[in-house]
């Protein structure tokens, strides 16, 4: 037989074992599982984190500032070069043919901006629901 968890015995002289296939199927406790997550107790930055100082992990965090902070100011350069080429296309003196010519990167422009700007207000929304969980 397999080395594994002992089930009590189904009769007297008779002892059943069953092999161990995953370290957390036979747990008994769901709330004991540590899967790395905040919303299963675990550490809110997950399994990286184990075993580091105070510093590594004050560390961590101020880089996620600078990461959203950073993310922040892309998102907010993408739009305001929407409106400057919006104001360029209305109010400077450019040819009609030139404009018509561009029409298509121009669009491209846009919508690669207006990406930019969604994904930042779609990840900062999935964010802050991750973190009230």
């Amino acid at each position: 037989m397999e080395e594994g968890i002992k089930l009590p015995p189904e009769t007297d002289d008779e002892e059943v074992t069953t092999p161990r296939t995953s370290r957390y199927e036979n747990q008994d406790n769901y709330g004991e599982r540590d899967y790395g997550g905040s919303r299963y107790g675990g550490s809110r930055y997950g399994r990286r984190d184990r075993g580091m100082s105070r510093e590594d992990q004050v560390t961590n965090i101020d880089l996620e500032k600078r990461k959203w902070s950073n993310r922040r100011r892309m998102a907010w350069l993408a739009f305001i070069s929407m409106i400057l080429v919006t104001a360029a296309l209305l109010f400077a003196p450019i040819e009609a043919s030139r404009i018509k010519i561009l029409s298509e990167p121009i669009t491209w422009f846009y919508f690669a901006m207006a990406s930019v700007i969604g994904a930042y207000m779609g990840f900062t929304t999935w964010a802050s629901k991750k973190g009230k969980r």
